[in-house]
């Protein structure tokens, strides 16, 4: 993945600034120039209004923001985000990129994100080889201090863009807008599907705000393994005129039980998918495609997987039964051994991301020459539930000792049972894939392909 050419101020220093890293972003101070005599290079700029962001990042002419706005309402996740805390951000959008107004209820909310921190990308050209990725996207760490949840904008001018077979232009979690007066392509006559360069529009590359979620999946807590069972006391003998004698009376006592193993912990859930931000890409003509196409990807993030459940905890051994004497008193039996702790169940997968509008402008006769492919977040899978605790092993049974031999004369303790085996977490939910919207600049009204 190159860079993009150097900004101005630097270029001079690169002989060939398109092989080098992307430069660092020249920050423009306040008041912003007009669109029209913005400067080329990379920038970071602080938009301080959001009418000024308006005429920055919206279309040209009051029919193309009209198209925007009648359909901007249209998909049904979006419809019911407006009753939630995230509709004012896409009634600002609407507001942005459309006809709509700004609604007197969200001002508060809209002040909270003010500046708007904004990177523009402007040249009068660009060239991406065959294979090549270039990531535009603005990045928090770009403005010192900034929270990395920060609502960031992109804003990107190239007059003519040359696509090799298989380049792609990345942005992923940016509210963007994107203008190219012409996007060529420089690919062989027979092109595969493969070939096709693609501009891809992702989620944020960090999972959405959550009060329930607020870290990361974590694996469940091992449980902790049982104490040993104490070991049954030995009969004293003591010699005697006729024999050794028991200085107490009955057998040996058998040994305690081992203790049941700790279960383990519950695995934490998976984090949602980062959420796609709105985009809005306007193409002024394609050129050089024949049977190619120009891939237009929506996809938001998927779900992070459960973090699996802890293994239960081992049983502890049973306590070993005391001794005994030959014609004394018998031996002790074994402890029996502790059950292992049951496993921890898998923490459940994180929801796929949550997708905003795409408006693709172009020339109605170019939309054949467009793939809009929009994909959900996929939903991340269940951790598996943590293994069960061993049983702990039975104690020895006590030794009979003063006979011919000193085998054991008591049984063995029972080994104790294994813990059951944690469920697995369930997969999160998909959600509904962005929709993308192809608005014709030809015509006021949106464009019906069919």
């Amino acid at each position: 993945m190159h860079g993009l050419p150097a900004s101005p101020a630097v270029a001079a220093a690169d002989d060939d600034p398109l092989s080098a890293p992307r430069s660092r972003p020249l920050a423009l101070a306040s008041p912003l120039p007009r669109r029209e005599d913005w400067p080329k290079g990379v920038r970071l700029a602080l938009v301080h209004d959001l009418h000024e962001a308006r005429g920055l990042l919206g279309p040209d002419g009051p029919e193309q923001r009209a198209a925007r706005s009648a359909l901007f309402w249209r998909a049904r996740q979006i419809r019911a985000r407006a009753r939630l805390r995230l509709g004012m951000h896409d009634r600002g959008e609407d507001f942005l990129f459309g006809s709509a107004d700004l609604c007197a209820a969200d001002a508060a909310g809209h002040r909270r994100h003010l500046p708007l921190h904004l990177k523009t990308v402007h040249f009068d050209s660009l060239k991406l080889a065959a294979g090549e990725t270039l990531d535009l996207c603005a990045k928090a760490d770009e403005w010192p201090g900034l929270h990395f949840r920060e609502e960031l904008y992109l804003w990107v001018r190239i007059g003519r863009l040359e696509m090799g077979p298989g380049s792609r232009i990345a942005v992923r979690g940016n509210v963007c807008a994107m203008e190219f007066d012409t996007i060529s392509f420089a690919g062989p006559p027979c092109p595969q599907s493969a070939d096709w360069p693609e501009i891809a529009f992702l989620g944020t590359p960090h999972a959405p705000f959550s009060a329930v979620r607020g870290r990361d999946a974590e694996a469940g807590r091992q449980g902790e393994r049982g104490a040993d069972g104490r070991d049954g006391a030995s009969v004293p003998v003591r010699p005697g005129v006729f024999g050794p004698r028991s200085a107490s009376s009955g057998t040996a006592a058998d040994g305690g039980a081992g203790e049941a193993g700790g279960d383990g912990g519950a695995g934490g859930d998976g984090r949602n998918g980062g959420m796609l931000m709105l985009a809005d890409l306007r193409i002024g003509a394609l050129a050089g495609f024949g049977r190619a196409k120009l891939r237009v990807l929506g996809k938001p993030g998927d779900g992070a997987p459960g973090a699996p459940g802890g293994q239960g905890g081992a049983g502890g051994r049973g306590g070993r039964g005391g001794d005994g004497f030959a014609g004394v008193a018998d031996a002790g039996r074994g402890g029996p051994g502790g059950s292992g702790g049951h496993g921890g169940s898998g923490g459940r997968g994180g929801q796929g991301g949550l997708g905003s509008n795409i408006f693709v402008s172009a020339p109605a006769e170019d939309f054949g020459r467009l793939e809009l492919v929009a994909l959900p977040g996929a939903g991340g899978a269940g951790g598996p539930g943590g293994a069960g605790g061993l049983g702990g092993a039975g104690g020895e049974g006590g030794r009979r000792h003063g006979g011919v031999d000193a085998a054991p004369a008591a049984a063995a303790g029972r080994e104790g049972d294994a813990g059951a085996a944690g469920a697995a977490g369930a997969h999160g939910r998909s959600r509904e894939p962005p929709p993308i919207h192809f608005i014709p600049l030809t015509e006021s009204k949106p464009f019906n392909p069919e």
